[in-house]
């Protein structure tokens, strides 16, 4: 059993690298299989009901309900459940020392384990979300008001490409292809910046720091050319995974 922990770890860390709409179903998978892992280590040693680790279940429940979601944690319960059920099932009962609770005993307390466990995830999954959907409220209104007070917002996805703009007091809203949206700035025939400041910004961005007033210069359809000064800050969401840059842009021409 000691091979399968190690090879579910090391799966583990390559599911790590997979793409965020992905990373919670990989999580969930690695959950499961961890319990599953503990009910079979508590057959093949003999322990069945006793086995130090399945008191955790319910810690796995409720770490994957704040991890995850309350469904894959109702999942995870299930399995836990019938984990523990079918440890009782197929494991003779190791023999009670006078004074210690029986299999009965044993059974009912790590079953109310895992239903607590999902209980106290769903609570805490619950305020996160509400934590988060406060916080995104604030963070809206915060970049309306920066739309408000600069000549222009925008916004870009974990690749530098652009995604949101918004020109004056607008809302924010998508950019179609031909407005820029899914390519980088300093790819567009319309951005102008010297080399040693296109560096520096791409230095800035690839390290994942704020950065203020870069100066470039944009060509409009009229092959007008307006100065520009450029700010933008790092975007993380809730687990810090780095999820773009947003910024504004003031015309000083």
């Amino acid at each position: 059993s000691v091979g399968l922990f190690l090879l579910l770890a090391l799966m583990a860390l390559v599911g790590a690298r997979l793409p965020q709409r992905w990373l919670g179903a990989a999580v969930t998978v690695v959950f499961i299989a961890v319990t599953l892992l503990m009910g079979l280590n508590a057959l093949l040693l003999g322990w069945g009901l006793r086995a130090p680790s399945l008191p955790l279940l319910g810690l796995l429940v409720c770490m994957l309900c704040v991890a995850v979601g309350w469904r894959a944690g109702v999942l995870l319960a299930v399995v836990a459940a019938g984990v523990i059920a079918g440890v009782a099932l197929f494991v003779p009962t190791v023999p009670v020392a006078s004074g210690l609770p029986g299999t009965g005993m044993v059974l009912g307390t790590l079953l109310v384990a895992v239903a607590a466990g999902l209980a106290s995830g769903v609570m805490a999954s619950r305020l996160l979300r509400e934590f988060a959907d406060s916080a995104h409220e604030r963070e809206s209104r915060f970049r309306r008001l920066l739309a408000l007070a600069a000549d222009a917002y925008w916004e870009t996805d974990s690749s530098y490409r652009l995604s949101t703009a918004a020109i004056g007091p607008h809302a924010p809203r998508a950019l179609a292809a031909d407005e820029g949206g899914g390519h980088c700035v300093w790819e567009l025939p319309q951005f102008q910046c010297d080399d040693e400041v296109l560096d520096g910004l791409q230095a800035d961005m690839d390290d994942r720091r704020p950065f203020r007033d870069v100066p470039v210069r944009w060509l409009d359809v009229r092959r007008r050319s307006y100065a520009l000064l450029i700010s933008g800050e790092p975007r993380f969401d809730a687990h810090g995974v780095f999820n773009g840059y947003w910024g504004v842009v003031r015309d000083v021409t």
